[in-house]
């Protein structure tokens, strides 16, 4: 199958699970619904890049960050009324606080994924895919991949290089960002790209988990008045595994 028929199919593969997941989300049939669009508009975002730098690519890009970026409140306050449940301290009232914010995030998704921008945009996104001049040949695609993967490396090595024990919590957040897209890449546009790009998933994976780790409690830390001995032992725990996983990442791309 060509390349560009692949990658064809699996845009249209992402936006039918995007589409599907909302339905699930906003009907509540599914608690694993908003999960899964998250998941789906990632996938999404991780290959459209592949398409070009054309005004209405652009366009879609920023959309759909738009769309995964109003997906993120309700899933931060799902994982801090988790966290609380480790904290030995009195959390009664931070719970209560934290639950009427997630009451009102989750008003606020459920807004979005109803109003009328957004078939409207799953309609520009398939109407774009389904156009065969927008689809770009194999090699145009084993270019751009190999650019974004060299990028987005090149980023990682940067961000590590200015790593330290006062690094502060954004910066640790922006790395696991890029370490999240290169990865994501890596596991939705391998197709396109060398095969040699396949043993960085693993770690790149690992090290994406210990820094979404330290984020969650770093958003507790920065959301809440709570300052447990073993939360704050918990962060310094999950940094010092973050940055084994980091060294470990440098070895394995620069091999």
């Amino acid at each position: 199958m060509p390349g560009r028929t692949i990658l064809q199919n699996s845009l249209s593969q992402h936006l039918s699970g995007i589409a599907a997941a909302r339905r699930r989300t906003r009907e509540n049939e599914n608690p694993e619904g908003l999960h899964d669009l998250r998941v789906a508009i990632r996938a999404l975002r991780a290959i459209l890049p592949l398409l070009g730098k054309r005004k209405p690519v652009k366009a879609l890009r920023d959309q759909w960050k738009s769309i995964a970026h109003a997906t993120s409140p309700v899933r931060d306050l799902e994982v801090l009324i988790e966290l609380l449940d480790h904290i030995p301290a009195e959390t009664g009232n931070v719970r209560i606080r934290l639950a009427a914010e997630e009451v009102i995030a989750r008003r606020e998704l459920f807004r979005m994924l109803a109003s009328a921008e957004f078939p409207l945009l799953l309609q520009a996104s398939r109407k774009l895919v389904v156009t065969p001049k927008n689809i770009p040949e194999t090699p145009t695609l084993r270019k751009r991949a190999q650019k974004r993967a060299d990028n987005l490396l090149d980023s990682i090595r940067e961000q590590i290089a200015v790593l330290g024990p006062e690094t502060h919590a954004r910066d640790w957040h922006a790395l696991r960002l890029t370490i999240k897209h290169l990865r994501y890449l890596i596991e939705h546009g391998g197709e396109w790209l060398p095969r040699t790009w396949g043993k960085l998933h693993p770690p790149l994976k690992q090290c994406q988990a210990a820094l979404g780790e330290l984020h969650d409690l770093d958003m507790l830390y920065e959301r809440t008045p709570l300052r447990a001995p073993a939360l704050y032992a918990a962060r310094q725990a999950t940094a010092r595994n973050a940055v084994v996983d980091l060294e470990r990442l440098i070895s394995h791309a620069r091999a």
